[in-house]
């Protein structure tokens, strides 16, 4: 790191620790946590800088991911919202070896430690400049489903994922005094006050289930007001991340919990916060798809794969999400040839055995989308909807050479192509590559990278490539 870059990092750095302080000494204790309730995947420091610097931000990215990811532009004299971008490096460094099992030095004949070389990763942070969506012009964003809301026709679903997460069983009965719920580490369970109104009973739910995660049998140190901010901070979070009425909380005697904790404490009991509102973010939006999944007549995944990997079982990649299903056709690309990779999706019907198991290349370098818009499961369903979109806008330049040879004017009008303004999704990152949503579900399933035993690429039947680019049994 050079010496201005370094100066700069400690710059903000400083500042940084200074607003924590002032955080908790104020009334805006109140406003970080909606700030980390948008970005729960940023780290503290990040959500702290984007708190001091623009707390209404909902949407960051980059100055060049803005315009090479979404053809959006910064409006000219705004300002960046600083952050920290991890920038870690290796060295190699001399010490001791170590047995794996007993992790005491491994000793020559000599009777001294034995000298290896070893590689080290180092942390490291560069100053970068995000910008908010309300920081730039151009094309309209794609439209991100919400997992949960607050209305009350989710209601059901939402308690059904939570109590599908919980570390622990769920009770609803009455409870003696005015209590609205209590974890019990002893029995490992959770009780919950029954005929409570929805908004208070997920919230006491995530109140509790934050206990569970946290303060369970092993006592972990914490005093009790320590553990009782944890939770409610954690319970306020996950509750404004997903548009619930937070207006009854209140948080005025933060200033007094925190008034003899030293930095390192607060600090502390912030990425406690932050990690554990994430986590049971995730697990939520995790669950839930996984019943809207279980719900469908249908499943589809999607593949990328080379061509000879297609014939030979090789190469071949099955994935729940088509972001990740494109990130690993990229790299195909590379290794085989821009024209000897593909991209496409199985298609499983639980219902209709005809259709169990079809399949169909997306692009190729050519857009398949004349032969599945002729099918009408594959028209009808959002996921190859979806995917034929984000293909389209992603692979642009090439699908269109004649139409990009100028460059793109802030704000064009793009209507002609037909999946401009795709409603696809997008992976949630802490870093500026991408941007990242304040709210809502951007799906990132893991995929795998193993073929079924059977068939010659899909995972069901015997399947062969015929011209029209539909695979048939």
């Amino acid at each position: 790191m050079d010496q201005m870059q370094n100066e700069e990092v400690k710059r903000i750095t400083e500042e940084l620790e200074a607003g924590i302080m002032d955080l908790f000494s104020s009334d805006r204790y109140q406003e970080y946590l909606d700030v980390m309730a948008k970005f729960h995947t940023y780290s503290v420091n990040n959500s702290f800088l984007i708190a001091m610097r623009k707390p209404d931000a909902t949407m960051v990215a980059g100055y060049q991911a803005w315009k090479r990811n979404f053809n959006r532009y910064v409006r000219k004299g705004e300002q960046g919202i600083e952050i920290l971008a991890p920038t870690p490096y290796i060295v190699e460094k001399e010490q001791d070896k170590i047995d794996p099992i007993t992790k005491q030095p491994v000793l020559g004949r000599d009777g001294t430690p034995i000298r290896e070389i070893v590689k080290v990763t180092v942390p490291a942070f560069k100053p970068v400049k995000v910008f908010d969506i309300s920081q730039t012009e151009g094309e309209e964003l794609p439209t991100i489903a919400t997992a949960l809301t607050g209305d009350v026709a989710d209601y059901q679903m939402m308690l059904r994922s939570i109590e599908r997460m919980s570390p622990v069983p769920i009770e609803f009965g009455a409870i003696e005094g005015t209590a609205n719920g209590y974890y019990a580490p002893m029995d490992q369970k959770i009780v919950i006050r029954s005929g409570m109104s929805e908004a208070q009973t997920i919230k006491t739910l995530i109140h509790e289930i934050s206990h569970a995660k946290l303060h369970g049998k092993n006592d972990d140190g914490k005093d009790t007001s320590t553990q009782e901010v944890e939770a409610e901070s954690i319970a306020y979070t996950v509750c404004k991340h997903y548009g619930l009425d937070a207006s009854e909380y209140s948080f005025g005697y933060v200033a007094g919990w925190s008034a003899d904790k030293d930095l390192k404490q607060l600090k502390a009991s912030m990425n406690t916060i932050r990690s554990t509102a994430s986590e049971i973010i995730t697990q939520i939006d995790t669950e839930h798809r996984q019943m809207i999944e279980e719900a469908k007549p249908y499943k589809v995944t999607f593949y990328a794969t080379t061509h000879a990997g297609y014939l030979s079982k090789e190469d071949y990649y099955e994935f729940d999400s088509i972001l990740d299903a494109i990130q690993k056709f990229e790299e195909l690309r590379q290794k085989a040839g821009k024209d000897q990779a593909e991209v496409g999706f199985n298609y499983y019907d639980k219902v209709d055995p005809m259709y169990d198991g079809y399949g169909t290349f997306l692009f190729n370098g050519k857009l398949n989308d004349g032969f599945i818009q002729e099918v009408d499961k594959f028209l009808s369903c959002p996921e190859i909807q979806d995917a034929l979109r984000i293909l389209s806008h992603r692979y642009d330049r090439e699908l269109h050479p004649k139409e990009n040879t100028d460059h793109q004017q802030p704000g064009r009008d793009r209507s002609n192509h037909r999946y401009s303004n795709y409603h696809g999704e997008d992976d949630q990152s802490a870093g500026t590559d991408r941007p990242t949503y304040a709210k809502g579900t951007r799906e990132r399933s893991s995929g795998y990278s193993s073929r079924s035993s059977s068939g010659s690429s899909y995972s069901k039947g015997n399947y062969k490539k015929n011209t029209s680019g539909y695979r048939s049994r």
